[in-house]
């Protein structure tokens, strides 16, 4: 296989037939040939450095691309953040004005974060909406590109491995897409894909939409649509070339990938027929379809701002590979701090729940919690349930109070929630509302262990679908037994627990 770019070119052969191919190549073209890519060393082409890894190879930016960058804005020794963009919403903010040095130095910027993007997925999404625009900056977007800066600079090691999996068939051509509806100014969405032949990484994208989806459902059908395209383009492709591929696109809303299983518009009246063409494509056997769970779908790093850990984890899946080193600033308080032991009883504490940055120890003897505080970096005292707060000077946390009995009263029939377990059989439990204060407004609490129970630990809040799906994900991913984890009556606290420590 060669990689031709105008005169420069990237040849990937066998080593026995390198000679002589090389040979033939040197007969009508004059050539000269610089280093082979190895094990020992990196070899730069077009720019990138390229090294041989265990099946495959391994590219990345040079670190020197990153300190002129960063030299631009003397963030050369700035602290790092775990993630490119804040995950919070600016709708409506308006700016300054940037100077005209600044602006200059901002579609610098861009540009040369742009031309790093095909390695670094992670900076894909940001900046995607860094050149929207390029025209005319104001300190909004100037703040978003400094923070991104100051990512890079805690990422200046980041390598992107191009492997394969070998459990995969050869022949299957993959498509991974997610949409994150209306969340920029305009409301448009954003779509995101990732191309993957028997799991090497071949493109990634992230993209605008043209336009305005009315639903988060038609956003991912406008994804599945961009995806499939790409998809259908590289098979077209491979076709001319004398290979045929299966193609199989993966998508985590239900309400999209109903769709191409439909005929005709339905309710749907308002898309146009180019949008429904996908369900020509599954009726004539081109392209399959398949729901993927939100926390294996790599295509969610391409749509939105993602918290470190959640980034991490999906850039490991793509391949993209944050060298340990450059999460110094975090702090694994469970590997670091294990439980402590009770010195009245002198029993082991159990990990009992997570709270606004705290992490909490119950003593299975005496029922005295201990906490360690995420922020202050230190242990508390050991507390007895009911203890008075701390004062302001000690800055001592204080654990969770438990959820005060009160008045129950049922809401119509009881609802019948499945365990998290396949097979398991399901638990009654009723939908339970709880009167606050002196006023008449009353909160839902969600489904129960046992809403009649006057133990406050039997009143804690079962698991949400959403939390029980993620943690199926991060199982899958650690590689540990779901059964171990997801077990009837989990509650969601225990829930929080886990997704902490397997993150």
């Amino acid at each position: 296989m060669a990689t031709i770019h105008a005169d420069d070119m990237l040849l990937t052969v066998p080593a026995k037939a390198r000679a002589r191919l090389m040979k033939e190549i040197e007969g009508p073209v004059k050539m000269k040939w610089t280093d082979t890519v190895t094990e020992d060393q990196w070899v730069r082409f077009l720019g990138k450095e390229y090294r041989r890894i265990k099946d495959g190879f391994a590219v990345r930016v040079p670190p020197e691309y990153y300190e002129k960058l960063l030299e631009m804005f003397r963030l050369e020794t700035c602290r790092s953040v775990v993630s490119p963009a804040e995950n919070v919403s600016d709708h409506g903010t308006k700016g300054e004005s940037l100077s005209d040095q600044q602006v200059s130095q901002y579609r610098t910027a861009v540009g040369k974060l742009m031309w790093m993007i095909h390695e670094r997925a992670d900076l894909a999404y940001v900046v995607k909406e860094l050149a929207r625009n390029l025209r005319e900056p104001t300190t909004v977007e100037w703040g978003r590109l400094k923070r991104c800066l100051r990512y890079v600079r805690g990422t200046t090691n980041a390598e992107q491995h191009l492997t394969y999996n070998s459990q995969e068939p050869e022949t299957l051509l993959q498509v991974m897409v997610d949409a994150n509806w209306a969340r920029d100014g305009g409301r448009k969405s954003t779509s995101g894909g990732v191309l993957l032949l028997q799991g090497f990484p071949l493109e990634h994208w992230s993209k605008t939409q043209a336009n305005i989806a009315l639903s988060s459902g038609e956003a991912e059908l406008y994804a599945m649509n961009s995806g499939a395209i790409e998809l259908r383009r590289l098979s077209n492709v491979c076709a001319e070339l004398g290979q045929t591929l299966v193609g199989m696109l993966l998508c985590d809303s239900s309400a999209a990938l109903a769709v191409p299983y439909r005929r005709g518009t339905g309710r749907m009246r308002h898309l146009e027929a180019k949008d429904l063409w996908l369900q020509e494509e599954f009726r004539r056997g081109h392209i399959k379809f398949q729901k993927i769970a939100t926390a294996d779908n790599v295509a969610d790093l391409l749509t939105k701002p993602l918290t470190g850990p959640a980034m991490r984890g999906l850039c490991t899946d793509l391949g993209l590979m944050l060298q340990p080193g450059e999460l110094r600033d975090e702090v694994n308080v469970l590997e670091a701090h294990p439980p402590p032991t009770c010195e009245r009883c002198q029993r082991l504490a159990e990990y009992d729940c997570t709270y606004a940055g705290q992490l909490f120890w119950r003593c299975p003897g005496c029922n005295r919690t201990k906490s360690w505080h995420a922020y202050q970096r230190g242990w508390t005292v050991w507390q007895d349930d009911g203890a008075p707060a701390s004062s302001r000077d000690d800055q001592q946390p204080l654990p969770p109070t438990p959820r005060r009995t009160a008045t129950t009263a049922r809401t119509g029939r009881s609802r019948t929630v499945a365990s998290s377990t396949t097979g398991s059989p399901p638990s009654p439990v009723t939908q339970v509302y709880v009167t606050t204060g002196s006023t008449d407004s009353r909160a839902p609490l969600g489904a129960q262990l046992d809403a009649n129970s006057a133990d406050p630990a039997l009143q804690q809040s079962l698991a949400t679908r959403r939390q029980i799906d993620y943690l199926a994900g991060l199982c899958r991913r650690r590689g540990r037994d779901e059964a171990t984890v997801l077990r009837p009556g989990l509650t969601k606290a225990q829930a929080s627990a886990w997704i902490d420590q397997l993150r």
